[in-house]
C-alpha cells in the first residue's frame, strides 16, 4: 500500500513485471527458433531447384535432351561430369551454381536408362544438417539429417 506523497514501486508490482517479462521472452524465443527452421528449409528448398534446374540445362545442352550415351566417350565424359560433385570446379553444373553450393558434403544422382542412353531422373544433396532429395520432377524435398 502506498501513502500519499511516497514514490517508487513495490517489490510485488516489480516481481510481477519481472514474471511477465520472462514469460513474454520464452515465448518469443520459442517462436524465433521455430521461424529461422522455416527460413533454413526454404532457402534450401531454392537451392535444391536451382540444382534440378542446372542439371536439366547441362543436360540439354551437352545432349540435345537425349541422355547420354555410354557407348561414346563424349557420353561417358559428359556423364561423368554430371556426377561430379556441383561445388568442384569440374562438375558440368558449376558453373550454373557454383555460388550456392559451397556447403555441399555428399552428392548422389539417380539415372533412367532409355534404351543405350541414360537421363538424369533425380538427385540427393547433402550439406552437414539437412539432404535435400529430388525424385518427383517438379518437387524437391528437404530433410533434416538425424
Amino acid at each position: 500500500m502506498r501513502h500519499a506523497g511516497e514514490n517508487g514501486y513495490t517489490l510485488v508490482e516489480l516481481m510481477a513485471v519481472t514474471v511477465i517479462m520472462a514469460i513474454l521472452a520464452g515465448t518469443l524465443v520459442r517462436g524465433y527458433g521455430a521461424y529461422t527452421e522455416r527460413a533454413k528449409t526454404a532457402a534450401l528448398y531454392q537451392k535444391g531447384r536451382l540444382i534440378r534446374q542446372a542439371l536439366a540445362v547441362y543436360e540439354l545442352e551437352s545432349t540435345g535432351g537425349e541422355g547420354w550415351d555410354l557407348g561414346t566417350r563424349e557420353g561417358m565424359e559428359g556423364l561423368y561430369q554430371a556426377l561430379v560433385m556441383p561445388n568442384k570446379e569440374s562438375s558440368g553444373i558449376y558453373p550454373y551454381v557454383f555460388s550456392v553450393t559451397e556447403d555441399c558434403t555428399g552428392f548422389d544422382m539417380r539415372l533412367k536408362k532409355n534404351g543405350k542412353k541414360y537421363r538424369i531422373s533425380g538427385f540427393s544433396y547433402e550439406t552437414k544438417e539437412y539432404v535435400m532429395i529430388w525424385k518427383d520432377p517438379n518437387d524437391v524435398t528437404v530433410k533434416r539429417k538425424k
